[in-house]
C-alpha cells in the first residue's frame, strides 16, 4: 500500500557530525605514515560507527498512510494512529519552516478513568497523534495531494484564495484566521 514519508529531523541537528568527519579525513590521511602495529584503524572504526549512530540517533519522520499515522526512527516515539472515516487531519505552521500534523477524532473507546466515567463529560474528539515534520510547504503540498487535490489546488489553499475543497476521499478546508488546513477524512480506504 502507497505511503506518505515526511522527514522530521532538523537538518541544522546533523552539524554534530562534522567534527567527528574531520578528524576521520585526519586518521585517513595519516593512517599510512603511523607506526603501530594496527596503525589507526581502531580509531578510524570507532569515528565510522560514531557517524551512524548519529544517523540513526537524530533520525525523525512520519509515515502516513490511508490506514494509519505514525512516527518513524530508532529513537522516537511509538505513536501511532488509525486513519479512518469521521478523523480530521489538522497542518498547522509552526515557526522556522515547520508543520505540526495533528490527528483528531475519536476511536469510540469508553475512557478509563473513573471520574471521566461518572461525568459523562467524555470529549468526543481528541488528538489521537500529534508529530512535526521540516519543509512546512512541500510537506503541506505532499499530504494535500496524497488526500486527492491537485497541485494547483493544494497550492490555492496554501496562498489562502480557495477555503474550502471536496475531493473524493476528504473535505480540505483553510482556517483564515490562523492559516490552519483542515483535512477531513470522509472515506476509509
Amino acid at each position: 500500500m502507497k505511503s506518505l514519508f515526511l522527514f522530521g529531523t532538523k537538518l541544522r541537528m546533523y552539524w554534530v557530525i562534522l567534527p567527528i568527519a574531520l578528524l576521520l579525513a585526519i586518521c585517513i590521511r595519516y593512517n599510512s605514515e603511523s607506526d603501530a602495529l594496527l596503525m589507526l584503524f581502531p580509531l578510524i572504526t570507532v569515528l565510522i560507527l560514531g557517524i551512524i549512530f548519529i544517523f540513526i540517533y537524530y533520525f525523525r519522520a512520519v509515515r502516513i498512510s490511508y490506514d494509519e499515522i505514525r512516527h518513524v526512527g530508532l529513537f522516537s516515539g511509538r505513536d501511532s494512529a488509525i486513519i479512518n472515516e469521521g478523523k480530521t487531519l489538522i497542518l498547522k505552521r509552526l515557526g522556522g519552516n515547520r508543520l505540526q500534523i495533528t490527528l483528531f477524532g475519536n476511536d469510540g473507546i469508553l475512557p478509563e478513568l473513573d471520574w471521566l466515567k461518572s461525568t459523562g463529560d467524555a470529549p468526543r474528539d481528541i488528538s489521537l497523534f500529534r508529530g512535526k515534520v521540516i519543509f512546512y510547504k512541500r510537506s503541506a503540498v505532499k499530504i494535500m495531494q496524497y488526500f486527492g487535490l491537485t497541485a494547483t489546488e493544494c497550492n490555492q489553499i496554501l496562498a489562502g484564495e480557495l477555503c474550502e475543497i471536496k475531493t473524493e476521499l476528504s473535505f480540505v478546508t483553510r482556517d483564515t484566521e490562523n492559516g490552519d488546513i483542515y483535512i477531513r477524512i470522509d472515506k476509509t480506504i
